[in-house]
């Protein structure tokens, strides 16, 4: 259980000089303890089997401390006293970290606590002019503090290029306390955020984000229901933004959603998919105005909308006589 280094202070405290065998795994204890641990063996030398496995017990967790001298020293006490003693640095997070290709990186969702956000921080930080990208997919189980120390990840110098939010389940007041403080971002160029349902306030937080934002050129949005004050947000940020690709992915649309959308989009932005949003027919005028004056975007994905399978001659010809863009027909 989570004890702490508080309640293992108090019942080291607590415990008979008698004690023979002594466990605490997954208890969320730091490398703080290792001095109140080499106190106690001193003073309970009939102990014979001691247990401290699988705890965030890391060198950046007690920079005061020389833990590794620490852990040496407990074990030779140890050693000497004939007690097996299970004792050693977490190094979960940085063996994930060593183990990336190029700067990917991947928390489990089983490595997403407090103590593990801290050390990818702390991990992240020796190498600030290195180009990472993190998937935190799944991401229901973190503590509000876990949230806070990944924001100082994405908000400080370190250069997080690619960055992957999906099937969070983050509830209302987590989605605006979250984005609130990422759209002072400016490190991100590709954002993906899916199976989310984003609150209209999260996507005005977004909005900001793609606006003052000088690095985000491709944004992903998959399965968010986004509602339409949402889709305002987003095209209020999209047509101030420097976008080169945004893919907007079965999220249903209305015709006002997808005028706005079409309205929205800026010079920079080539690429667009709005596969699989149920557009309606009555988009259609709207879809042709768009292509015949369109100068900038070469790339539209309309497939599976009900817009584009039931008019797709009427549509590809006219995308044929501007002759500037073409159709997709991947999600991406």
């Amino acid at each position: 259980s989570d004890i702490g280094n508080s309640g293992f202070q108090a019942i080291l405290s607590s415990l008979s000089d008698s004690l023979i065998v002594l466990h605490f795994t997954h208890s969320c204890l730091n490398a703080k303890i290792l001095p109140w641990v080499e106190s106690f063996i001193k003073t309970h030398p009939k102990i014979k089997d001691i247990s401290l496995e699988n705890n965030p017990i890391t060198l950046n967790s007690a920079p005061e401390l020389n833990v590794s001298g620490l852990i040496d020293q407990i074990l030779k006490i140890t050693n000497a006293n004939q007690c097996n003693c299970y004792l050693e640095i977490y190094t979960k997070i940085q063996d994930i970290i060593a183990e990336t290709e190029i700067g990917c990186i991947s928390l489990p969702r089983e490595h997403r606590r407090d103590y593990d956000l801290l050390e990818l921080y702390n991990e992240m930080k020796k190498n600030p002019t290195k180009y990472w990208s993190i998937n935190m997919r799944s991401n229901s189980n973190m503590s509000l503090n876990a949230y806070n120390i990944f924001l100082d990840i994405l908000n400080c110098d370190i250069r997080v290029a690619e960055l992957y939010l999906g099937e969070d389940d983050m509830n209302e007041e987590m989605q605006k306390y979250f984005f609130k403080d990422f759209r002072d971002n400016n490190t991100v160029e590709h954002l993906d955020i899916s199976q989310n349902k984003l609150c209209s306030q999260a996507m005005k937080y977004i909005g900001s984000f793609l606006i003052h934002s000088s690095k985000i050129c491709v944004f992903t949005l998959r399965k968010c229901k986004i509602d339409s004050e949402g889709i305002r947000y987003l095209c209020k940020g999209l047509s101030e933004s420097r976008l080169y690709s945004l893919s907007l992915i079965n999220n249903p649309l209305s015709s006002d959603s997808c005028a706005r959308i079409f309205s929205s989009i800026p010079p920079s932005l080539k690429s667009l998919s709005l596969w699989g949003d149920d557009i309606p027919e009555s988009s259609l005028q709207t879809i042709i105005d768009f292509l015949n004056t369109n100068k900038t975007l070469e790339t539209l994905n309309l497939k599976f909308n009900p817009v584009y399978d039931k008019h797709v001659d009427q549509l590809e010809q006219i995308a044929k006589q501007n002759g500037i863009c073409k159709y997709a027909t991947h999600p991406e």
